[in-house]
This record gives structure tokens, sequence and C-alpha cells, in this order.
């Protein structure tokens, strides 16, 4: 058998075998924070939050797929 290689815990940096976190108490902080980032992600600008046409960022309350300004040459 094998001995699977150390790495850093991802939530401490502890020296581990275990395949993310040293312990379970590890795991949830782990999880908690990466829960966090993906809301902190949806209020700043993020891929979907881009215009298609000209990619510049947009504002996170527009729900177009264009900005204002590319919105409106192509009304025209």
């Amino acid at each position: 058998m094998t001995q699977k290689p150390e790495h850093p815990c991802l939530a401490c940096g502890k020296m581990t075998t275990n395949a993310a976190t040293c312990s379970r108490k590890c795991a949830a902080t782990y999880m908690r924070g990466k829960a966090k980032l993906g809301t902190q992600k949806l209020a700043q600008f993020d891929d979907s939050n881009i215009c298609r046409q000209c990619k510049k960022p947009m504002p996170p309350d527009r729900y177009s797929m264009y900005c204002e300004e590319c919105e409106m040459h192509i009304e025209e």
C-alpha cells in the first residue's frame, strides 16, 4: 500500500494526507469560506455581467446581455 503524499490543508495550512482538509472542523471552515465567496462573487462583476458586444463589465443589477451604450446601437 502506497502512502498518500502530504499537502497543506486548504483551511489552516497544516500538512495532511487527507483529501482536502486535515479535520472535520477545517472542512466546515473551508466550506463556509467557499459559500461566503460565492455570495461575494454575485455582488462583484463576474462573467455574467459582461457586455456580450464590447466585453465591458456591467453593474451586477443590470439584467441585459448588453451595456447601455451597445444596447442603444443595437436598437438603431
